[in-house]
């Protein structure tokens, strides 16, 4: 059964009216969408992202003040967040036209892609429950991890394979990058375009260890020079 509208809906949906832009987001209820959304979201071949199934969710302090009747500390009805990201922008009823398909609430615009993609798992939310990121679901070439991924979560995947390398003696990059490709995916996937400085790390454990290679060489010739007689020495056997 399609969630009832309301009056707050049919204000919302006149104020967005006529606005364009590319980026837009929708919850879909699973009592009342339709059955087969994601045949019909992947029909649409366009770039999307779901969320996992938000099904944890309480009402918080700034909800009630919004709605009284949303009290603080209450779950919330489980519902996925959908993004579209279109490749031209699009108005608002254009974008209810696939919406209204889906059986989804009337959509808003998103103005910044990469926090909302992250909000979909609540990344960087401690105080909201957190899901997996290996449960969003990707429609239309939409890369997940490409959107998410910032600067502080790549150096720390390249903190772990740094020291993964100082752990395991590995001053190969190959050895690296293999054990990536077919263990770590997530470690591959930063390592491709972030490589320079792990490559850089390696180099300088190569060298610390021929260095510490030479010096040990040199040390057993220098002790062996020390037991060696001198010229001329005699020993006497009694």
């Amino acid at each position: 059964m399609p969630r009832k509208r309301t009056e707050a809906d049919r204000a919302y949906d006149k104020k967005r009216a006529g606005k364009r832009t590319r980026n837009w987001a929708f919850l879909l209820y699973p009592e009342s969408c339709d059955t087969a959304w994601r045949d019909r979201l992947a029909q649409m071949c366009v770039p999307a992202f779901v969320s996992p199934l938000h099904d944890q969710d309480t009402w918080t302090a700034y909800d009630e003040q919004e709605n009284e009747q949303h009290k603080q500390g209450e779950p919330k009805k489980a519902h996925y967040h959908v993004m579209l990201m279109f490749n031209s922008v699009k108005t608002y009823e254009q974008v209810m036209e696939s919406v209204e398909d889906l059986k989804g609430t009337s959509c808003v615009p998103i103005e910044d892609c990469k926090a909302y993609a992250r909000y979909l798992c609540h990344t960087g939310q401690k105080d909201k429950a957190q899901y997996s990121r290996d449960d969003v679901l990707q429609f239309g070439g939409a890369d997940y991890a490409e959107m998410t991924e910032g600067t502080s979560d790549k150096v720390k995947v390249i903190a772990e394979m740094e020291n993964f390398i100082e752990e395991q003696g590995i001053d190969s990059y190959h050895v690296l990058s293999r054990y990536a490709r077919q263990e770590r995916p997530d470690w591959y996937r930063v390592l491709v375009w972030n490589g320079r400085h792990l490559k850089d790390v390696m180099q300088a454990m190569t060298w610390e260890r021929k260095e510490q290679e030479r010096a040990q060489a040199q040390a057993y010739v220098t002790a062996r020079e020390c037991h060696r007689p001198n010229e001329g020495e005699t020993h006497y056997e009694g």
